[in-house]
């Protein structure tokens, strides 16, 4: 199953409904599948979470 079709299959559920874990992991896979094909670094691909830039600005924001 494609990107697109997990994005359409739960685009109802936005709103009160949450998603399926099925789904949710789905999504996932997907993600972290297509993080690795665009990955065009010297070093080896590692599925590791990224820093969030909000996080990181309201962090610095809260300590000042």
């Amino acid at each position: 199953m494609s990107m697109i079709e997990v994005l359409r299959r739960s685009r109802y559920t936005l709103g009160r409904k949450f998603l399926p874990p099925e789904w949710l992991q789905s999504q996932e896979d997907h993600y972290w599948r297509q993080r690795q094909m665009n990955h065009r670094g010297i070093k080896p691909f590692v599925a590791e979470p990224m820093h969030s830039p909000r996080k990181i600005n309201r962090a610095r924001r809260d300590a000042t």
